[in-house]
């Protein structure tokens, strides 16, 4: 019973909606749902196969981006495995058992050894990569490609990449090396060490090793020049027994282990795959592959947004073809509809614009000769009736809050006069002379500028002083809960500025904000130039702060919008809505004050104005 009750509710709600409507509305209304629901659905269904054929290309191509970075670092290492092919040569097995006191057989070697180095970079000049070729003997026979014939600095059993290459001596081993254990001087860092064991042919007896070393820069090289889309990027990880090494890792992207750290088991167990995952609030697409024989892993990341860039531009024109599409059908009724109404809708516009108080620019203009024209002429005349009225109206108010205004200035608070002259008497009994005297000067600075000379205008700096000497008044009173500061922008000092528009909203601040709140609090004063011409000054506390109620209430009075109905008391917001009517009516209808409040959190009020340069405005 409920549910049929809501639904007929509904229904008459609806029925009553529509009548209210213009019959040009509803025709028009009825025709867009008409043309929205079938271009929608067109929409919907071309996106959605697009999308999902670009996800589709788009996902292989990544997957053969990340294969292509793969064949190219093993041809890569493919390239430093020639080289070890030297120990194939029979000076090599020579060097590496000559005995100690052969030292004939040794250089002999050694000779041969440097000369097939040079030869086998000749062959391979066009691989610039290899730092350096390392062979090192069981014997204590070692040569370099740089050195010649050298002697370790430490025992070869010590030599971790030595220990390493001895644990499996049939295997090639790739070791990413940071530190070069086996060179007499370390000429270089960062390589990729390729080593092998070299044995006598006819025993297999381990006689030495081999090490060749690749820069790393050729494998960073690879994974810079090959990219996915413009953001994405590749990383190299390898699973050694000390945890996860980082092969390579961009330098934009140096935060890459953290995230790997995330889903170590889908990518280390796996040979090859694609997932998305969401890091960090953002959505990556990730496809890695491994390194055949070596066991690296070779990630790409790139966002999921970069890489649906296709799919989601689909999107954005689909729906802008369709906007485009209804706009243009709807224009095209109104088009055909408006010169039927527009005579009366025209009316009808400027009789609400008439309501809202606009009577400047609300001529109705129309050549008809029949009623419709009749009621053209009608208004016009009542509007300019109601103008003239109006204009009178406004000279008679203006000259009386001038009066008003000019009479407020020089009204002086007696409690605020009594309380600094009793402060002043009390310092003086208690021999304070010291903020007797800083009082005193306050007090009178205060006055000084509130008198002005008669003078409605002052700079800016004697404003903000006013407000100064204002607060090191209220500051004695109220030492334990006030403290305050005041903040202005040099350049603005001198330009001339409405009278004392900023201690009615101190003065708020702290007998309704800080003194309210009962516990130590701050006012801040801020003057700053906004946007070159207009001026910024801020009165900030963080004290007891309004609801949204009561802040909604104050700025409906403060705007001259609240009625007697409203439960604010108009005493604490009086000084507010002086201030923003001597504004309004000094500045211009479009300047004045905004507040902003959070209970038990404070308030900002604010107040925007032209920057004045001449004193007489």
């Amino acid at each position: 019973m409920r549910k049929g009750s809501a639904m007929l509710d509904l229904l008459i709600k609806c029925k009553n909606l529509i009548w209210e409507m213009s019959l040009k509305t509803k025709l028009v209304t009825i025709f867009v749902i008409l043309t929205t629901i079938p271009l929608s659905i067109v929409g919907i269904i071309s996106f959605a196969q697009a999308s999902s054929a670009i996800e589709r290309k788009t996902i292989e191509s990544t997957t053969q981006i990340a294969e292509q970075l793969n064949q190219s670092i093993m041809l890569t290492l493919q390239m430093g495995e020639r080289f070890t092919k030297i120990i194939e040569n029979e000076s090599v097995i020579r060097f590496l058992t000559a005995k100690g006191d052969s030292e004939k057989e040794t250089y002999e070697s050694a000779k041969e050894i440097i000369k097939l180095f040079k030869l086998y970079r000749e062959t391979f000049e066009d691989f610039p990569w290899i730092r350096g070729i390392y062979i090192i003997g069981f014997n204590g026979n070692n040569i370099c490609e740089a050195q010649g014939v050298y002697s370790l600095h430490k025992d070869i059993n010590s030599i971790s990449t030595v220990n390493r290459i001895l644990e499996k001596p049939r295997e090639l081993h790739i070791i990413p090396n940071n530190e070069i254990d086996y060179a007499r001087k370390m000429q270089y860092l960062e390589v990729i060490s390729l080593g092998k064991t070299i044995k006598i042919p006819t025993t297999n007896q381990v006689i030495g090793v081999i090490i060749i070393d690749i820069d790393k820069k050729a494998i960073e090289e690879l994974c810079e020049n090959i990219t996915i889309e413009d953001a994405g990027y590749f990383s190299i990880i390898s699973k050694e027994d000390s945890g996860i090494v980082t092969i390579y890792d961009s330098d934009l992207h140096n935060n890459n282990d953290e995230h790997i750290k995330e889903y170590p088991d889908r990518i280390i167990n796996e040979q090859s795959g694609h997932f998305i995952e969401s890091i960090n609030g953002r959505k990556e697409f990730i496809v890695f592959n491994t390194l055949t024989n070596v066991g690296w892993k070779v990630i790409g990341r790139v966002e999921l947004k970069d890489l649906m860039g296709s799919a989601y531009t689909i999107r954005r024109i689909t729906i802008i073809v369709v906007l485009l599409c209804i706009i243009f059908t709807a224009i095209l009724y109104l088009f055909i509809t408006e010169h039927l109404t527009r005579p009366i809708i025209n009316l009808k516009e400027k009789m609400r614009q008439a309501e809202r108080g606009n009577f400047i620019d609300v001529e109705a203009r129309c050549n008809n000769r029949d009623e419709i024209g009749d009621l053209y002429r009608g208004f016009n005349k009542m509007i300019k009736n109601i103008m003239q009225l109006i204009e009178d109206n406004k000279k008679e108010q203006q000259a009386l809050q001038k009066a008003e205004l000019k009479a407020l200035q020089a009204q002086i608070n007696p409690h605020f006069l009594y309380n600094t002259l009793d402060a002043i008497v009390w310092m003086t009994e208690t021999n304070n002379n010291a903020k007797a005297v800083e009082i005193t000067k306050a007090f009178s600075s205060f006055f000084r500028i509130t008198l002005s000379k008669g003078k409605e205008w002052i700079t800016v700096s004697e404003e903000l002083e006013h407000i100064r000497s204002y607060l090191i008044i209220q500051g004695m009173r109220y030492r334990d809960i006030l403290t305050y500061q005041i903040d202005a922008e040099e350049d603005i000092l001198n330009y001339q500025i409405l009278k004392l528009i900023l201690q009615p909203i101190v003065e708020n601040a702290l007998y309704h904000g800080i003194k309210n709140k009962r516990t130590p609090g701050l006012i801040s004063v801020k003057a700053a130039r906004l946007n070159g011409s207009k001026l910024c000054l801020e009165v900030i506390d963080d004290g007891n702060g309004m609801t949204q109620e009561r802040l909604r209430e104050v700025a409906a009075y403060i705007s001259d919008d609240s009625d007697d109905s409203l439960s604010i008391k108009k005493s604490e917001s009086y000084g507010l809505k002086n201030v923003n009517q001597r504004i309004k009516l000094y500045y211009g209808k479009q300047y004045g004050l905004t507040i902003e409040s959070e209970h038990k959190k404070g308030t900002r009020v604010t107040i925007i104005i032209p920057l004045v340069r001449d004193e007489n405005v």
